[in-house]
């Protein structure tokens, strides 16, 4: 038995213990604040009966009155956007209730129209709402400080490095595309914000901050910290830091899976 879980046991030991790990931190996070549980505990409750309140009455306004096939239909709603592979369940929940809708004799135009109209409320409306809020918000604060992101991005890393950064370096820290980096470096030279020291080759050229753009890059490191500080308002310093050290852990569990995915699902494979 032993000698069978050699290649495969030891990965998946190790993933258990990570697991396990986390799910311990994560307990101690959340009976170190039972009032705050609770009080999350009712609103996610309370936000639950809202979204099935929702179905139900698109359910009724289509004619569906069957009372089975509406629990159903939204338990398998929330249940594949959770699941599924593409970000929360797009064309699969729609696909996944009106099967579920077939089952109890309801035609599949009507168990569709239903579940559009209802994704339409609790997830189409509020994601282009945010979304163009986000846009508004990120325009507006970006305009104070006469940036735009990608220059704000380019100018932190820069401000990280004070003996400057090759084109190169810049590129995979800020981790965006090579042909963007170039226009954003030309706009801030031109701004004044950046000095470009050629050296040989083309893409060899160093780039530093100017005396205007670290005092900019300044500004825009009190807003982040300004920002960090209201998030963190209200929240306990150990358990803030139990939070970052769960979520950079799961962040490192996910990135080992992602470079080797083969592992992963080695046990899964037949022998």
């Amino acid at each position: 038995m032993q000698g069978g879980l050699g290649k495969t046991g030891k990965p998946a030991l190790q993933t258990v213990e990570r697991t396990i790990h986390n799910f311990s931190s994560a307990a101690h996070l959340i009976t170190k604040n039972p009032r705050k549980t609770v009080q999350s505990f009712l609103w996610t409750t309370l936000s639950s009966i809202c979204e099935m309140s929702c179905f139900v009455l698109v359910g009724f306004a289509f004619g569906v009155h069957h009372p089975e096939a509406l629990i159903c239909g939204y338990v398998v709603a929330t249940l594949f956007a959770m699941i599924s592979f593409v970000p929360q369940g797009v064309g699969v929940v729609e696909a996944a209730v009106t099967v579920a809708f077939a089952l109890f004799g309801i035609d599949s135009a009507t168990g569709l129209a239903v579940v559009i109209v209802y994704r339409g409320i609790v997830f189409w409306l509020p994601f282009l709402v945010g979304a163009v809020v986000i846009q508004r918000i990120k325009a507006s604060g970006m305009s104070r400080i006469e940036l735009k992101a990608g220059h704000t991005l380019v100018l932190c890393r820069l401000a990280a490095a004070p003996e400057g950064l090759h084109f190169s370096e810049l590129t995979e820290r800020c981790g965006l595309d090579p042909a963007m980096i170039s226009r954003v470096l030309a706009e801030l030279v031109r701004s004044g914000l950046v000095e470009k020291r050629a050296e040989s080759g083309k893409y060899n050229a160093l780039y530093l901050l100017t005396n205007a753009g670290h005092d900019r890059a300044a500004r825009v490191g009190a807003v982040v910290a300004d920002v960090e500080r209201r998030a963190d308002e209200g929240i306990d310093p150990d358990d803030l830091a139990t939070f970052y050290k769960v979520l950079d852990q799961l962040t490192r569990n996910l990135e080992a899976v992602d470079a080797d995915p083969a592992e992963a699902f080695e046990p899964l494979e037949i022998q």
